[in-house]
């Protein structure tokens, strides 16, 4: 089915996720906007805040996920 072609597999020095399976799981809440219309209903009175509403979500969301 499958034309046979060489495969060359070479090291790369970029940075690898160990929770890949993830990836398409935030693809899909970016495009969707699951976690900023949930942030967008939550009142964050903090100033200068280091991390927004949404990413402590997509963090504590995607960390339950992932075990």
């Amino acid at each position: 089915m499958l034309p046979r072609t060489a495969v060359k597999i070479l090291p790369v020095d970029e940075q690898i996720t160990s929770d890949a399976g993830l990836l398409p799981v935030r693809e899909l809440d970016e495009r969707l906007g699951w976690m900023a219309s949930f942030a967008a209903q939550l009142r964050d009175a903090r100033t200068n805040p280091l991390h927004t509403v949404v990413e402590m979500l997509r963090q504590r969301v995607f960390g339950i996920l992932a075990d």
